[in-house]
């Protein structure tokens, strides 16, 4: 795969699983806490209530409880990302951060962003747990990148071109539904911040 060029652009960037490693740790601490063996490669949907076997309402308590652990505290940096956004930041690009997390986590996030990035000077974070569109609009971004197949659609619609950040829960599959998988397809799709130049 050769790597997408990004420069002068205005570009959206999502929190979890794109500059974190947010999933992978949530469910190693699941696991640990709930005696479970879930392996990430086994989620193949978004919705990870689903997959764990649980309803929305529990696991929105289950992060409740993870933002507040170590595990969460001192989740790494997406292999890649320090340097992927430093070659952002060299491209000219005017660099958004745009999250799905709710308000209990925005001081834990604006402190890890700090401590992780705070050479990059974003020029906002955004907190849209209700969906993405609105800041693509307000921001008129060039592009986004996101590892969500629901946000696709919010990224076109906002008039953006979306970019993927592989993950099994956004890869084309026959369980998906048409518009899912139409939306796997459409995206740019990059397997890690090495492919982002």
């Amino acid at each position: 795969m050769s790597k997408l060029l990004i420069e002068g652009q205005k570009v959206g960037i999502d929190v979890d699983d794109v500059l974190c490693d947010f999933s992978h740790r949530l469910l190693k601490w699941y696991n640990s806490e709930n005696g479970t063996s879930h392996n990430i490669d086994d989620v193949i949907e978004f919705n990870m209530a689903k997959v764990l076997g649980i309803s929305s309402d529990q696991f929105k308590r289950e992060i409740d409880a993870f933002y507040d652990t170590r595990f969460c505290r001192y989740l790494p940096a997406k292999d890649g990302a320090v340097d992927g956004i430093n070659r952002l930041i060299e491209g000219g690009n005017t660099l958004y951060l745009i999250t799905s997390r709710w308000d209990l986590a925005k001081s834990y996030t604006k402190d890890w962003i700090n401590e992780r990035f705070s050479y990059a000077n974003f020029e906002d974070l955004v907190f849209a747990p209700n969906g993405k569109k609105s800041a693509v609009e307000y921001f008129e971004l060039d592009c986004m990148i996101d590892d969500a197949l629901h946000n696709v659609w919010a990224i076109i619609g906002g008039g953006a071109a979306p970019i993927i950040m592989d993950q099994p829960w956004n890869r084309p599959h026959e369980q998906r539904s048409k518009k899912d998988n139409l939306c796997a397809k459409l995206a740019e799709r990059v397997n890690g911040w090495d492919d982002i130049n």
